[in-house]
């Protein structure tokens, strides 16, 4: 028997058999699959959050920069800050008018003073602290910068429009808006300047009323902007979830909420006419008190201003929308609640005061009855107190704690260290 040839092919190159008979399973490939969907809401999260970080830093970086004030700046704003307070109440109770009555002069000539007065404060926090009031450039521009071409007008033009735009009194935005285009073809005409024109009509829009004539279209465009917003906050939660819906729908609820809000306080139909129609006699209101400083006296000036505080509250009365309610409340409420104090609660104990005042020579009870009060108040509040207290009782006190709170706020300037 021949013996078997030797093997010599390496076996690392032999080809791999695999006996299928005694293998339990069959070793099958499986089968490529598509790659899944890759999911990226955690890489945006994390960008939204390193960017936000970023971006609130910076943010409170340069309001350090902007806010950081000096000791000067913070010195001149607390100089001006008084002389602020009597302007913006003067600006809040009188209606511009462009007949260049005395009141309205004086009022342009103390807007300017104050604007000089806050010109070296430059930081941020403190312009905010202490801001212009808003009805400021309509009374420098219309008795000051409007004088020369004013003049011209009225001088050139014997058209009815300019007559009614500058006839004295407070006038109505109906009636401005009326006779606005009249008046600045003939700006066009007499006064050459485009700046003029510019300026006089951006007064005009800043109407202190206007408000109250487009309320119509700003209830209807609020009403659509709401039913729009809940449709597209419903579209988005059926395609979206979780925190974007949350987003998308509390945005919704409150763009509504400003939209109902702001619809509620303006004024359409009649109580748009009773708004108007009110607008002579607080304006009367307004101007009677800007100088009237009472002596906690009953005066027959007093009687008149009386008279005017109830003809306005009657006829604020027939006003359901908020905007003038609130307008009168923060303005001329306080004189009146002054002024009836004085007048009906306070009557008994002013004899009684002002008879110890002749017959004792108290100096604080003199200075009560006196027309100058505001000046030196906080030297006489105590030993007022004190002897209200003991000629007319704890309760007139109190009364008369919370009345001569509203006596500094709407006659006087901010006292500084008085008590509040």
């Amino acid at each position: 028997m021949a013996p078997p040839l030797p093997n010599n092919r390496d076996p690392s190159k032999q080809p791999l058999v695999t006996d299928l008979s005694h293998s339990s399973a069959p070793n099958v490939v499986p089968e490529a699959s598509p790659p899944t969907g890759r999911s990226y809401c955690p890489c945006f999260t994390t960008i939204f959050l390193v960017l936000s970080v970023l971006i609130s830093g910076l943010s409170h970086f340069t309001f350090y920069l902007s806010n950081n004030c000096s000791k000067a700046e913070e010195v001149v704003q607390k100089i001006c800050e008084p002389q602020l307070v009597r302007v913006k109440l003067f600006t809040e109770t009188t209606i511009p008018d462009f007949s260049m009555s005395p009141i309205a002069v004086d009022i342009a000539s103390k807007c300017e003073d104050i604007q000089d007065c806050l010109s070296p404060v430059k930081c941020p926090r403190l312009r905010a602290l202490s801001p212009l009031p808003d009805r400021c450039p309509i009374f420098v521009f219309f008795n000051i910068r409007f004088l020369e071409c004013r003049q011209k007008l009225l001088e050139s033009s014997e058209s009815e429009c300019v007559r009614a735009f500058f006839k004295p009194g407070p006038l109505q935005c109906h009636l401005l808006n009326e006779h606005v285009d009249c008046v600045l073809k003939y700006i066009d005409d007499l006064c050459y300047d485009d700046v003029v024109d510019y300026a006089f009509r951006k007064q005009i829009d800043k109407c202190p009323w206007s408000s109250l004539k487009a309320a119509g279209s700003q209830i209807d465009s609020g009403m659509a902007l709401g039913v729009c917003g809940w449709i597209g906050a419903f579209l988005c939660c059926v395609f979206c979830s979780g925190m974007v819906c949350f987003i998308i729908f509390g945005g919704t609820i409150f763009v509504g909420f400003l939209a109902l809000f702001t619809a509620v306080h303006e004024c359409t139909g009649a109580d748009l006419k009773n708004a108007e129609l009110c607008i002579p006699i607080t304006a009367e209101l307004g101007n009677a008190t800007l100088n009237f400083e009472p002596k906690f006296d009953n005066t027959q000036e007093l009687e008149r201003l009386i008279k005017l505080c109830g003809d306005a509250t009657r006829c604020i009365k027939n006003v359901n929308c908020l905007s003038p309610r609130l307008d009168f409340i923060k303005t001329e409420r306080n004189h009146c609640d002054v002024y009836t104090f004085i007048k009906e609660e306070f009557g008994t104990c002013a004899a009684k005061l002002k008879q110890k005042a002749q017959e004792k020579n108290v100096d604080c009870l003199k200075f009560l009855f006196q027309e100058k009060k505001c000046d030196k108040w906080l030297d006489n509040q105590a030993c007022i107190d004190k002897e209200i207290q003991a000629e007319c009782g704890v309760e007139i006190l109190k009364r008369f704690g919370t009345i001569s709170k509203e006596f500094r706020k709407g006659a006087c300037k901010v006292i500084p260290g008085a008590r509040r």
